[in-house]
C-alpha cells in the first residue's frame, strides 16, 4: 500500500524521499559483513589468480541478500563452482554494508570497495537495468573486458505506442 502511495507522489518529492532514505541508511547502518582489507585480499586471493580460470566482477545491480535470488547471484555461484574467482560488488545505497572483502562462498567475495577497479584482466558484468554509462566508459578506455546484459527486450509495438504517447 505504501508503494502505491509513493508512486502517486510528485517526482521531486519521490526523489527527496529517496535521498533521505539513502542518508539514513548510510549514516545509521552498522557493517553487516566485516571482511579482510584490500591489502589482505590482494595478498591472499589475487596473488593466487593463476589458479582460477578467470576473474569475474559482478558490478552493482542488486543486494546479495535478496530473499529470492536473481540472475546475478545464480551466475556468480555457477562461475565460482566452475573455478572462477567472483567478486560481487554492491552499491553504497544498499541496506547491507560490507567492510573490505567478505568471503560468502568458495571463490565468491562480496565487497563495496572501489579498489576492485585496480584489478586488471577481469571480466566486468553490467545489467541494462542499472545506469552504468561512466563505469563502462572507463573500462572501455582501459581496454578491459565487460559484458553488458540487456534485460527485457522491448517489442517494436510497445516502443512505437510509447513514443506516440510521449510526443
Amino acid at each position: 500500500m505504501l508503494k502505491s502511495i509513493y508512486r502517486l507522489l510528485p517526482y521531486k518529492l519521490q526523489k527527496t524521499l529517496r535521498l533521505c532514505l539513502h542518508y539514513i541508511r548510510n549514516t545509521s547502518a552498522q557493517y553487516t559483513y566485516s571482511g579482510i582489507s584490500w591489502q589482505e585480499f590482494n595478498k591472499k586471493v589475487l596473488s593466487a589468480s593463476g589458479t582460477y580460470k578467470g576473474i569475474f566482477i559482478q558490478e552493482p545491480v542488486i543486494d546479495w541478500d535478496m530473499e529470492l535470488y536473481q540472475r546475478p547471484q545464480h551466475l556468480s555461484y555457477a562461475l565460482a563452482r566452475l573455478g572462477y574467482l567472483v567478486i560481487y560488488k554492491i552499491d553504497i545505497i544498499h541496506i547491507k554494508k560490507v567492510k573490505g572483502f567478505f568471503n560468502i562462498e568458495p571463490n565468491v567475495w562480496l565487497t563495496q570497495s572501489k579498489d576492485v577497479e585496480k584489478i586488471t584482466g577481469a571480466v566486468h558484468s553490467f545489467y541494462s537495468t542499472v545506469f552504468v554509462g561512466s563505469a563502462m566508459k572507463e573500462l572501455f578506455k582501459k581496454k578491459q573486458k565487460f559484458v553488458y546484459e540487456y534485460i527485457d527486450h522491448i517489442d517494436p509495438q510497445i516502443r512505437s505506442s510509447f513514443s506516440k504517447k510521449w510526443r
